[in-house]
């Protein structure tokens, strides 16, 4: 009881020294003048008692409208357990995922629900593994537990930002689990909040592009191919212009591959050279100053190459990326599946095999033991999520 009222009284005290109140035996409001600008322990008896009292009756009304007060968990009660599944969490090895789908199984749902950011590793180190449906199952219980896209407009700060993560890594676990309207929705109700950053659109950009492969129909197929480039353009011009250069290339080089399976290959090869551009500025900035390079830049230049029709180039960046990226199954598969496309668009696919054979040679079946899983969640269709044996290598 008396932690609440030096509560009340020390936020009461801070609140009117910052108004610029200050202590007089004689209250004079005009002044600022108050006897109660003491601490807590320095009040008078009476006074002390009155703070109190007003105490009691916060904790009764409380109750009165049928809450309960819980005593706060200790900090260091999961601590440990915490401390040892972020160290999972993080680790780049492979051979990893079988302990994170014993994590996943054997979780304590308590401290889960009291740090939500582990289903969103979780979920992105099962997409990373080519895993999307089992990362369906946790990212589908992290939106649950954090709320859902209809209380995303009442939230803000850190638990706003963990949400809309989750929300957009659920719908990336859908599209690659070929439910791209699905994936669709859910990015279009983001943007309809006011979303509009790299990562929002580039994955709707993406089921756009998704749902045009998989149409029949010539009209749909050609709407989705718009919405998709427009998608990516935005973004990538936003951040080109923002000098967000590193974001840019991602989105840019998808915006030229989707031109050209639009059929505007001029355009393609435009934005593919802007980006290449891009790309070399970057890698040499980082090799003059040591720092780390990501695969998927050198995967973008050789995209690029490969939209200008520079086959050869292609390879070569290619082959940096592969050696880079050789655990990433869903990195790997990514690459294949977009080279493949815009082989296709060119129609240089058969002559142009070597490609896959050398530099997007197929990923290795896992190295982990995968057990027999039958994912549990529904999607949003009706259909139930299930695999029962290890995947193939990729096609």
């Amino acid at each position: 009881m008396e932690r609440l009222a030096r509560h009340n009284h020390d936020k009461w005290y801070q609140d009117r020294l910052h108004s610029g109140w200050s202590f007089n035996e004689q209250y004079n409001e005009a002044q600022h003048h108050s006897p109660f600008m003491l601490s807590y322990d320095e009040l008078p008896g009476d006074k002390k008692n009155q703070v109190l009292a007003g105490a009691h009756d916060t904790l009764k009304t409380i109750i009165g409208e049928g809450y309960c007060i819980l005593e706060a968990e200790s900090k260091a009660k999961y601590t440990n357990e915490l401390t040892a599944i972020e160290k999972e969490l993080k680790c780049e090895d492979s051979a990893s995922i079988d302990t994170i789908v014993t994590l996943w199984r054997n979780r304590n749902p308590d401290l889960w629900q009291k740090h939500p950011h582990l289903f969103l590793h979780a979920g992105k180190e099962m997409l990373s593994a080519g895993e999307p449906l089992l990362a369906y199952d946790i990212l589908s219980e992290g939106v649950e537990k954090m709320g859902s896209l209809a209380t995303l407009g009442d939230m803000e700060g850190q638990n706003r930002s963990l949400l809309i993560s989750l929300l957009q890594q659920q719908a990336l676990s859908l599209a690659q689990s070929g439910a791209s309207e699905e994936a669709n929705t859910i990015l279009r109700s983001l943007h309809d909040f006011g979303l509009s950053d790299s990562e929002t659109l580039g994955i709707l950009g993406r089921t756009w592009k998704d749902m045009a492969l998989e149409s029949n129909d010539t009209e749909k197929k050609s709407t989705y191919l718009q919405e998709a480039f427009a998608c990516y353009n935005k973004t990538y011009k936003a951040d080109y212009n923002a000098g967000k250069h590193e974001a840019a290339y991602y989105t840019g080089i998808n915006a030229a591959a989707v031109s050209l399976l639009g059929g505007d290959n001029e355009q393609s090869q435009e934005i593919a050279g802007q980006v290449k551009d891009i790309c070399i500025s970057i890698l040499e900035s980082k090799k003059s100053q040591g720092k780390p390079i990501s695969f998927w830049l050198y995967a973008s230049l050789g995209e690029a190459s490969l939209l200008q029709g520079d086959i050869e180039k292609a390879e070569e960046w290619y082959k940096k990326a592969t050696q880079d990226c050789s655990k990433d199954i869903r990195a790997l598969g990514s690459m294949r599946k977009q080279a493949r496309l815009i082989l296709e668009a060119w129609e240089e696919y058969k002559i142009s095999r070597p490609l896959f054979s050398s530099s997007l040679s197929r990923p290795l079946q896992r190295s982990y033991n995968r057990p027999t899983i039958t994912y549990g969640k529904t999607f949003p269709t009706g259909k139930r999520a299930t695999c029962s044996q290890p995947h193939s290598s990729l096609a």
